[in-house]
């Protein structure tokens, strides 16, 4: 293996390119085109590699259209030189299996669960739980090469894609390991994290209903995201899908609350669709909370969702004012 990307170059690949483990083709123009989809990831039992071939080189042609310096990871402290074109960081102890993907001949990049580590020795506790929602959820935030992107994630403000891992597989991973960086806090943000998420407001949103008061969030119960309810009895002869995704749903209350995007539920067909949703899912017993962008960037507004919510499961929010609203402000702060 001559090198293994690592850290916020992998981060950056993943985003760029999903799921796909096939490297990037380049144009005759000289454009980076996307991977080509395969049918699942190579994730082998790489050795880390103890340095770089030539220390240092890592040419443009072999970049993956990743932003430069590329991070690059060696088992060997002694070897460790940065240059141009690499920030080389050391990893000493034995990576669990199938902790790296090939993604081209001599070129490996850590797997999504491994990067999700690596970036917890880089990020804040609450940016790296919003990174886990996003790594096991359906979306990609834009990137430094964002021009490479598919046009959607310009409309949209992030890509669409299959997850990358799912909550399951991270702790998994992060069990094999102890005592290096990062992972008490890697650790920790698990505990706050579920898969499932279509977009970073549905995360927002999910995350200021239930982080801890510590944490600036309402401490409520974590909803299923995107959950799938299947009509059954007269709902079925009335509904017009098959089944019907709920963006937060709390099955033990029957509560769902929908995230109504400015950009997707505009225009009739949108507004009769998600009436004919709504009509069904009323109509199973399930009660339906309406949240719109305006309403997640105000913080009273917010607030008073969270006690909608919380008054439907016939709880208390408990608020210890003025430490929660610190944690709150310092919340919003780092989300937005």
């Amino acid at each position: 293996m001559e090198y293994v990307i690592s850290h916020k170059s992998a981060l950056e690949y993943w985003r760029l390119y999903g799921a796909d483990d096939v490297a990037p083709r380049k144009s005759s123009k000289g454009d980076i085109d996307p991977p080509r989809s395969v049918s699942k990831h190579k994730r082998q039992n790489i050795t880390l590699p103890e340095s770089l071939p030539e220390v240092g080189r890592v040419s443009m042609e072999d970049s993956l259209g990743l932003s430069m310096p590329i991070d690059i990871m060696l088992s060997n402290p002694n070897a460790r030189r940065n240059s141009q074109t690499t920030k080389q960081h050391v990893f000493v102890e034995a990576i669990p299996p199938s902790s790296l993907v090939q993604i081209k001949d001599g070129i490996a990049v850590s797997s999504p669960e491994f990067c999700f580590l690596q970036m917890a020795s880089e990020l804040s506790l609450i940016k790296l739980i919003e990174l886990a929602f996003e790594l096991c959820g359906s979306y990609s935030l834009p990137t430094v090469a964002a021009e490479h992107s598919q046009s959607q994630q310009q409309t949209r403000g992030f890509s669409i894609r299959k997850p990358l891992t799912d909550t399951k597989r991270l702790k998994t991973f992060i069990a094999q390991l102890s005592g290096v960086n990062g992972i008490k806090k890697a650790r920790r943000a698990l505990r706050y994290v579920a898969g499932g998420s279509a977009s970073p407001m549905e995360t927002k949103l999910t995350m200021f209903l239930t982080l801890p008061l510590a944490l600036g969030g309402y401490g409520l119960p974590m909803p299923e995201l995107n959950s799938r309810i299947i009509p059954v009895r007269a709902a079925k002869r009335t509904a017009s899908r098959a089944y019907y995704l709920c963006d937060l749903f709390w099955p033990d209350y029957d509560l769902a609350v929908e995230y109504d995007s400015d950009l997707y539920h505009t225009g009739s067909e949108r507004i009769a669709s998600d009436s004919k949703k709504r009509n069904t899912l009323t109509s199973l017993g399930i009660v339906i909370i309406t949240v719109t962008t305006q309403q997640i960037h105000s913080s009273t507004e917010t607030e008073k969702i969270a006690r909608l919510v919380a008054g439907n499961m016939e709880k208390r929010l408990r608020i210890s004012k003025p430490d929660f609203i610190d944690a709150h402000r310092t919340l919003r702060k780092l989300l937005y």
